[in-house]
């Protein structure tokens, strides 16, 4: 081994039955040692580098920043389209969707175990629309309020309100979902239940209580006027005091 001779033993007989007697220039003590060394594989083997090659890891980063890139379209394509349809509802929930979207970055970061790997990406992403879509519960449960000729604040207390157990029930559906992918998932399957689990529990946060902030705010400068949120349905008159 190595050009070294580590043993040379010779076979005085045929092996016909799996044993034999070997003898040599050595005791039972170093036979016995070089028995135990050739089962646990621990002899020395010195390895010469003949070639050596480095693989850029770019298939790796397009492909991250294509899942970064992605988030960020649809979050902007989400926030266009809320601020039209719903106006100064939308507004709101643009608010604090760029809020939700800070906070969830922030935690993503300074949270041990999570890795923003691809499958971490796509849970952001989910959690996202996730929020939007107890956004838009909120919204129209608010605009069915307002057809019943309640005034745009009473409107927005009631929608609130009556939306509330919808998103809750909603998100621990999903929440425990994501608590099971944690447990018995494969380590790709875990980064995207941990963002998940943390995108849901924030996004509701910020669907039940930001969102709500922001709207009350914006109802103490303007809480008459319709077409600012949104909210003109026939049979009702507008600019109501």
């Amino acid at each position: 081994m190595n050009d070294k001779l580590i043993i040379e033993p010779t076979v005085n007989t045929a092996i016909t039955d799996g044993n034999a007697i070997i003898t040599g220039n050595y005791s039972y003590e170093q036979a016995n040692q070089l028995a135990v060394q050739l089962k646990a594989g621990s002899f020395e083997v010195m390895l010469t580098p003949k070639q050596t090659s480095t693989i850029s890891p770019s298939l790796g980063q397009n492909a991250l920043k294509m899942g970064v890139f992605a988030g960020a379209l649809g979050l902007g394509i989400i926030l266009i389209f809320m601020l039209v349809i719903y106006r100064g509802l939308g507004l709101a929930a643009d608010l604090s969707l760029i809020i939700y979207t800070t906070i969830l970055m922030y935690l993503l970061a300074i949270v041990p175990w999570v890795q923003l790997t691809l499958p971490g990406i796509a849970g952001v992403i989910l959690s996202i629309g996730m929020a939007v879509d107890a956004n838009v519960i909120i919204f129209e449960r608010i605009k069915d309020e307002r057809r019943n000729n309640k005034a745009i604040a009473s409107s927005a207390v009631s929608g609130f309100k009556k939306s509330m157990s919808a998103i809750i029930d909603g998100n621990i559906t999903t929440l425990i979902g994501a608590i099971v992918m944690m447990i018995f998932g494969a380590t790709a399957i875990q980064s995207f239940a941990i963002t998940l689990f943390i995108g849901i529990l924030l996004s509701m946060f910020c669907a039940l209580i930001v969102t709500k902030s922001l709207l009350k705010i914006s109802l103490a400068f303007n809480d008459t006027n319709d077409l600012y949120y949104g909210l003109r349905v026939k049979g009702v008159e507008t600019n109501e005091n």
